[in-house]
Parts: C-alpha cells; structure tokens; sequence
C-alpha cells in the first residue's frame, strides 16, 4: 500500500515537474533568460542595492538608458515570441525602479501640511566650478530670480573678493570667507553655523530666522566620483547626512551638489533616513551638463534640493551655466 502511494506520488511530482518545464519551454528561451538576468542585474539591481561603483553609476543615465531599454525590450518582443513574456516582465520591473522615485516624492509633498515658517521661499544650489569666472552673469541672474537662500559649491577665494557686489542683496552669509568649497548667501539672518567634518569634506548645517521663525538649512557637496576609494567616501558623506539632519525634523531645506541621482540606494536611504523629498517629476531637472551642441543637452539630475516633511517643493527649473559645468537649480519651498 505504501509503496503504491510513493509511487502515484512521485507520478504527480513528475508531472508537476513537466508542466513548469513545459511553460518554460513555451514562453521563454535561454536567450530570453540569459537576456532577463543580464538587463535585472546592470539596469535595474543598481536602483535598491549599493554593491558596484560603476554599475551604481548607471542611474546617472536613467534617463536615458531606460526608454532604450524599454524600446530594446518592445522590439525583441514583437520580433522573438519567446522574449515577450520576458519583455513584459522587464518593462514592468524597469517601470517600477524608474517611477517609484516621483510617486514617493509625489506622495510626501501632497501630505506636507501648510508650513507657517515658509512661504514661497525661493531657494538655490549652484555649483560654482574653482576656475569659473563669470562673477556678473550669476549676478545678474540672482538679481533677476531674487532667491531669498543660495547655496554654492566649490567656492574659491577669489569669490569673496567680488562678494561686496551682493551683499546688498544677500546681507547674511557664512563667517569663514576663505577657501571652504561651500557658501550660504541669505537675506535673513544666519542664526547658526555649524561645520560637521566627514573625512576630508563638510557638512554646512545652518539656522535662518525668517520673520521670526528658524529653518534648518543644510548644505552638502560630496566628492566627485572618480574610484573606488571616492566612491566609498561619497557613499558615506551620504549618509552622515541624515544623522545632521535628524529624523524628526520639520521646517528643513537640504540642497547642493550630491554627485548621485535620485536613482541611487545611497539617495533614497537619505531621503527615508531623514523624512526628505523632492519636488515630484517623472524628469529631475538635468544639471550636471556633459555634452551640449545645437541646443541639444545630455547631462545627469547630481544637484538637488529637498525638503522636510512638513514643507512643500514645487517649480524647480535650472538657470544658464555661467561658466561652469553645472546648471544652477532653483526651488519654490513652503507654501
């Protein structure tokens, strides 16, 4: 008796067994797999796990690399049967990986009650490049947006020099004036100044009094990723951030050059860690320009600004490159 039961048993596992065989066989390849495997682990592993320096550094391209794929992915499926199914399944998954970052900050800035600290502040991070000299164009262009808070990176000397020329418009600024690769520039008045060390970089975490009322605002530029070794240290100037910032904070702005995308695990555990978002869009404004040629830009989203989750981010657009390498962003904060 037991040994007819084994046997039926093993019958049913076998045929169990040829039905999966069979599906596989009818919807996929190896190619197909092989292709799966391969598009999962370069294109859309990189946006949840910290794991390879330049496989990380794809989400820069997201932009880019992913409506190719999906093109790629559209072309195989109407060309091969046995990579439709797998075409579909990629697409979605590219989907979720490249949407779930809008809809987050979508959600978060729908939810951020009226703020009484803030209303339409206008807000800059700019990063300046060590050997722009273009002082009167980013000038004129302050005096033209009017942002109430402005944020630079890689600040040289030599700027403050011609720094008398805005400080009727910005009146309040760090104390340091040499060399310290960050700068605020504020119509209010700067309450606080603190310089958090995080190995050979800092972080500017200040308090402005506006009409009475104290904002946080925390300036960060981690290190150009050029190793391995950098990488790491830009990775965990990252997430120092979040300990500066607190994970109760309200009334914050964190803005400056991150050198990472909205895309990176690095970014999104910060925005998590910290109670932050950015302004919702399906297309972060381009800022670090690489290329650009008969009005084309290519470029990468590496400059941000974003806020506690008690405030509202809205009408982030970039300005002219006055001379550097990276587009200044400006952002509506408050409500």
């Amino acid at each position: 008796m037991s040994s007819s039961k084994r046997t039926r048993k093993g019958r049913g596992t076998s045929r169990k067994r040829f039905k999966v065989a069979d599906i596989y066989k009818r919807y996929f390849s190896t190619g197909a797999t092989v292709y799966g495997l391969a598009i999962a682990v370069i294109f859309i592993l990189p946006s949840y796990v910290v794991f390879e320096r330049n496989l990380n550094n794809l989400t820069f391209f997201y932009p880019y690399l992913y409506p190719a794929i999906v093109a790629l992915n559209l072309g195989l499926a109407a060309t091969l049967k046995k990579f439709r199914v797998m075409a579909a399944i990629l697409t979605l998954a590219l989907a979720i990986a490249f949407f779930q970052v809008p809809l987050r900050d979508y959600i978060d800035n729908q939810a951020a009650p009226s703020s009484p600290v803030t209303r339409s502040l206008q807000v800059v991070t700019y990063n300046w490049l060590q050997t722009n000299k273009n002082y009167e164009g980013f000038q004129q262009w302050l005096i033209a947006q009017q942002p109430d808070i402005v944020v630079i990176e890689e600040v040289p000397a030599v700027f403050w020099k011609n720094y008398p020329a805005l400080s009727t418009l910005y009146p309040y600024t760090n104390d340091s004036k040499d060399s310290n690769d960050l700068a605020i520039l504020s119509r209010y008045p700067i309450e606080n100044i603190e310089w958090v060390p995080i190995a050979d970089r800092k972080i500017l975490s200040t308090k402005i009094n506006i009409h009475g009322k104290s904002i946080t605002v925390v300036a960060v530029h981690p290190q150009t990723i050029l190793d391995d070794h950098i990488w790491e240290r830009r990775n965990t100037y990252l997430a120092a951030v979040a300990p500066v910032v607190g994970t109760d904070a309200t009334d914050t702005i964190v803005l400056g050059d991150f050198n990472t995308s909205p895309w990176n695990p690095v970014y999104k555990s910060l925005l998590e860690d910290a109670n932050l978002h950015a302004e919702p869009r399906l297309l972060p404004p381009l800022t670090r320009i690489l290329f650009k040629k008969d009005g084309i830009e290519f470029g990468a989203p590496i400059d941000h600004i974003i806020v506690s989750e008690n405030m509202t981010i809205s009408a982030c657009r970039t300005g002219d490159a006055f001379g550097s390498d990276h587009l200044p962003l400006i952002c509506t904060v408050g409500n």
